[in-house]
């Protein structure tokens, strides 16, 4: 994480500058976006709490980032940010086929499956439940 600029918290409790950056807004966090999805590595960390809306009513500018970490190997990560998901039908709508294919991927590590099934049966039934059905429709039971 680069520390230098003055939206991207310090360490895990550095609530003050989550919130600064949550005052300022998109377009201006644009430039850290990464660093701040950094934070969700651990959403049970006080910094993390606060970013976690906020980055998720950004939507589709949050769609490279998400990407890579997706493609990442971290599976806490990517657990948090499959969540995310939940924030945004935008984002949802834009990655409904990775978590799909992370939901069916033979190569997921064991116990995988399960976290993207509770995050899949999360999801908000008012717009998009019959859409979880059908991303995970033959390759896992809900």
């Amino acid at each position: 994480m680069a520390f230098s600029h003055p939206l991207i918290p310090k360490h895990k409790s550095d609530v003050a500058t989550a919130r600064l950056a949550v005052q300022a807004g998109y377009p201006a966090v644009e430039p850290v976006l990464y660093d701040l999805l950094e934070w969700l590595q651990d959403c049970n960390w006080p910094v993390a709490q606060e970013l976690f809306d906020f980055l998720g009513s950004i939507g589709a500018p949050l769609a490279p980032h998400i990407r890579r970490i997706l493609s990442s190997d971290d599976q806490q990560w990517r657990y948090w940010i499959v969540g995310l998901l939940r924030q945004s039908p935008e984002l949802y709508s834009i990655f409904r086929a990775d978590v799909h294919r992370m939901a069916c991927s033979p190569r997921l590590p064991s116990g995988t499956k399960n976290w993207t099934k509770d995050v899949a049966t999360s999801l908000p039934t008012a717009s998009r439940g019959t859409q979880v059905v059908t991303a995970f429709e033959g390759c896992m039971e809900l």
